[in-house]
């Protein structure tokens, strides 16, 4: 399926059927992963995430936020805000780096961005995300990060 719109329609009659969003995959078809996860959890059928990064042309299946860290953090601010209690996997393929090291790291990485996000705070991040104001989020992201 290309896109969470599509899986979600397909989906929509079969109670039984949860989805699984993978986001390399999601990249790759030039979905905003964040997006995806608001639209499948309002329907109920988000339950499981593979987490990677990619360069959107092929699913490379890179270690967390390799490329795409904004991107990640708006992923951690909209798990907390839809109270994703499903499991958070790894589909990463690190053929350059050691496999326990580039997994610990992917881990760290989003611990990081969950504390990023509780840092700043969700209502503050729902403010700017009502204002539609791209200084006022760019400055956001970048006190999330600390930097």
């Amino acid at each position: 399926m290309d896109h969470a719109a599509t899986v979600l329609l397909l989906t929509q009659d079969l109670p039984q059927v949860g989805v699984l969003l993978d986001l390399g995959h999601a990249l790759a078809a030039g979905e905003n992963v964040a997006e995806a996860v608001a639209l499948l959890s309002s329907h109920g059928k988000l339950d499981y995430l593979h987490l990677n990064d990619n360069y959107r042309s092929w699913d490379d299946d890179m270690m967390v936020g390799a490329v795409h860290l904004v991107e990640y953090l708006e992923l951690a601010y909209w798990l907390r805000r839809v109270d994703y209690k499903g499991w958070l996997t790894l589909d990463i393929f690190p053929y350059r780096e050691d496999g326990v090291r580039a997994a610990t790291e992917c881990r760290e990485w989003m611990e990081a961005l969950f504390r990023a996000v509780d840092r700043v705070g969700m209502e503050e991040i729902a403010t700017v995300i009502r204002t539609a104001d791209a200084t006022l989020a760019s400055g956001m992201v970048r006190r999330a990060l600390g930097v």
